[in-house]
C-alpha cells in the first residue's frame, strides 16, 4: 500500500472515530468522570476525623488543648463523660478513636513535668489507624511546646530530630495522588479505546473488507493504533486540565515532558488494548477481559498504593508488565522530583519495550484469524 493509499486509510479510521459516540464517550467524558471522581474522592490524609474525648478533670490547661485539636481541619471533638463511654462509641462507629486526658493533666503542666495522653484508634483500618494517631501525636507535641513557651518554660525532648523533606517539602499529597490518578484513568482509557477500535472490525467483518481491499495487516494495525493514540491522548489532554486547573497540581519538571512521556505510556496502553483484540472473538469478551488486566493490576502493582520494594520476591517481577508501573513512576519523578534522566530513561524504555512485547503478538494473533 502507498503513502497516499495510508493516509487514506488512516483518515477514514479517525473519520469512524470522530462520527462514533462511544469513542466520545470513552476518551473525552469518562476520563474527566474519572478524574473528578478519583481527585476529589480519593484522599491519603486524614481529614475531619470523629473523635471522642474524656476530660477527667477539666481546666484551662486541657480546654486549651482541645481548641487546638478543633482549630484544624484533621479531627472532629465529640464529649463523652467516662472512657467507657468513649470505647462504645468506638465500637458503635460513632467516632474513630478517644483521646483520654487523665485527671492529672493540669497539675503535672503546672509542675514543668510532660504530662499523658491516653490515645485509642479503631485499628481495623490500619493504614487510617497509623495515619490519624500521627496527626495527633504532631498536634500534641506542638501544643505542649507553645503552651510551655507561653508559659516561660522550654519544652526539651529526650530526642531531637532535624527532618529534610525532599521533593514534596509541603507534604502535600495532591502531588502524589493526582499524577497517580491520571495514570490510572489512561491504563482504562487507552485500553478500551483501541481495543473497542479493533474489536468491532473483527465482529461486524470490517477486517476482512479492509484486507481484500489490499491493505496489509500492519497498515491497519498501524492505522488502528494511531486512531486509538490520537483519541486517548485528547482524553489525557483533558485529565492533564483539570489537574491544573482543579487540583493545582504543577508538575516541577514542566508540562511538555509530562505529556511527552505520556505519549509513551499511551501508545503502550493502545498497544495492549490491540492484543486483547486480537485474542478475542466480540467486544464483550474484550471488554471484560480488559477489565481484569488493566485496572486491578494497575491498582495494585503498580506502586501508587502499595510500595514495589515491600512485595514479595515472587510477586515483584511481574510489575515489570505492568505499563502503569513505569507511567507511575515517570509521572511521579516528573511533578515531584523534575528531570531525572536516569529515572525517565530506563522507565521510557520499559515503555517502549511493552508496546513492542503487546504489538507483535497482536498482529501474529490478527494475521492467524484473518487467513481462518
Amino acid at each position: 500500500m502507498s503513502a497516499p493509499a495510508m493516509k487514506r486509510l488512516l483518515g477514514k479510521e479517525l473519520t469512524e472515530a470522530w462520527r462514533d459516540p462511544g469513542m466520545w464517550l470513552i476518551n473525552l467524558v469518562l476520563p474527566a468522570a474519572l478524574m473528578l471522581l478519583m481527585g476529589y474522592g480519593m484522599q491519603m490524609f486524614a481529614h475531619r476525623v470523629p473523635l471522642a474525648v474524656v476530660d477527667a478533670n477539666p481546666s484551662g490547661a486541657t480546654q486549651s488543648f482541645l481548641s487546638a485539636l478543633r482549630n484544624t481541619d484533621y479531627f472532629t471533638l465529640r464529649g463523652y463523660p467516662d472512657f467507657p463511654a468513649a470505647r462504645r462509641a468506638v465500637q458503635d462507629g460513632r467516632t474513630f478513636g478517644v483521646v483520654w486526658l487523665r485527671g492529672d493533666f493540669a497539675r503535672r503542666l503546672q509542675l514543668g513535668q510532660h504530662p499523658e495522653i491516653g490515645v485509642f484508634v479503631n485499628a481495623t483500618d490500619a493504614n487510617h489507624a497509623r495515619i490519624s494517631e500521627g496527626y495527633l501525636t504532631l498536634a500534641w507535641h506542638a501544643w505542649v511546646e507553645q503552651y510551655l513557651g507561653d508559659h516561660g518554660q522550654k519544652f526539651q525532648p529526650p530526642v531531637e530530630s532535624a527532618t529534610l523533606l525532599w521533593y514534596n517539602p509541603t507534604l502535600s499529597s495532591q502531588r502524589y495522588y493526582i499524577p497517580g490518578a491520571v495514570v490510572l484513568i489512561m491504563t482504562v482509557v487507552g485500553t478500551l479505546s483501541a481495543l473497542l477500535l479493533m474489536a468491532r472490525e473483527w465482529e461486524h467483518g470490517g477486517m476482512k473488507l479492509l484486507r481484500a481491499s489490499g491493505a496489509k495487516l500492519r497498515q491497519v494495525f498501524l492505522a488502528k493504533l494511531l486512531t486509538a493514540f490520537l483519541s486517548t491522548y485528547a482524553g489525557l489532554l483533558v485529565c492533564v486540565a483539570l489537574a491544573a486547573w482543579l487540583f493545582h497540581a504543577a508538575p516541577v519538571g514542566g508540562w511538555l515532558p509530562v505529556l511527552g512521556f505520556s505519549a509513551l505510556l499511551l501508545l503502550a496502553l493502545n498497544a495492549m488494548g490491540l492484543l486483547i483484540s486480537a485474542g478475542t472473538r466480540n467486544q464483550e469478551s474484550a471488554l471484560q477481559i480488559s477489565l481484569l488486566v488493566t485496572f486491578l493490576p494497575a491498582f495494585i502493582l503498580s506502586g501508587f498504593v502499595f510500595a514495589i520494594y515491600s512485595m514479595p520476591a515472587a510477586i515483584r517481577p511481574f510489575t515489570d508488565l505492568i505499563a502503569a508501573r513505569f507511567g507511575m513512576h515517570g509521572l511521579l519523578t516528573l511533578f515531584d522530583a523534575g528531570h531525572i534522566g536516569t529515572v525517565l530513561w530506563w522507565n521510557g524504555v520499559g515503555l517502549v519495550l511493552l508496546t513492542l512485547v503487546f504489538l507483535l503478538p497482536a498482529m501474529r494473533n490478527a494475521l492467524r484469524r484473518s487467513r481462518s
